[in-house]
């Protein structure tokens, strides 16, 4: 149903009409097709913090580092980590606040493609509290992050 609105009003558009139809069709379409809302400069979305639109903070996966090292969130919010290289790193959480049980989340997969991403949705397992985690081959070489969840 939504295909169609957007290619009609592309079709409109290639027609002479204007540019905000389809601009409004494809932004319309976007959460309905499972499009992430891209991060902005700095690991930060560009949604204010009462929105619906979750926050998307950025971590990349750089050489024996996560940047940034330490990220404070809100519930809701999802924690982006890409790799930039195609040594195996993964996201293993050691110390979490008491009662904490993270679940299929204490452990990602290992990402080893240029590019792959994990997203971490601050969902209602994590309850506020400091949140340690390491990359499990990088650890002795001190990859190792932090994530600090704030009340919301």
């Amino acid at each position: 149903m939504m295909t169609r609105m957007l290619i009609r009003r592309i079709n409109e558009m290639i027609n002479g009409r204007t540019l905000g139809i389809l601009l409004a069709g494809i932004v319309a379409a976007g959460p309905l097709v499972g499009q992430a809302a891209p991060a902005a400069a700095k690991g930060h979305s560009a949604a204010a913090p009462d929105s619906a639109t979750p926050r998307v903070i950025t971590v990349k996966m750089v050489g024996y580092t996560f940047q940034p090292a330490h990220v404070t969130v809100k519930p809701g919010d999802i924690v982006r980590y890409v790799q930039t290289t195609t040594m195996p790193h993964n996201v293993h959480f050691k110390d979490v606040p008491n009662g904490v049980n993270l679940g299929d989340v204490q452990q990602s997969k290992y990402l080893v493609t240029n590019g792959e991403t994990f997203d971490l949705r601050i969902d209602g397992r994590f309850k506020p509290g400091t949140y340690n985690y390491v990359c499990t081959p990088h650890e002795s070489l001190g990859m190792k992050g932090s994530i600090v969840v704030e009340q919301k």
